[in-house]
């Protein structure tokens, strides 16, 4: 798979959980949403390919920087 230019850039709203926005060669491929804390896992995030958040994540992990290198390797 062709390894693109990946950013990770602050957004959301307050009415949704989203923080930031995933971008490949400048065009938003997807959102990661930090769901919050679990006591056993820690932090829980989770990314949504596309530009709309539904039901269908497409990989959930409890340490950010861990995602961030699953999406560069699997995006």
């Amino acid at each position: 798979m062709s390894q693109g230019q990946f950013t990770f850039v602050a957004a959301g709203t307050r009415a949704e959980p989203s923080k930031i926005e995933v971008r490949k060669d400048g065009r938003a491929i997807g959102r990661i949403l930090h769901l919050g804390e679990s006591p056993h896992e820690g932090a829980i995030f989770q990314f949504h390919k596309g530009i709309s958040i539904t039901l269908n994540e497409s990989a959930q992990y409890s340490d950010l920087e861990e995602l961030k290198n699953w999406i560069r390797e699997t995006q």
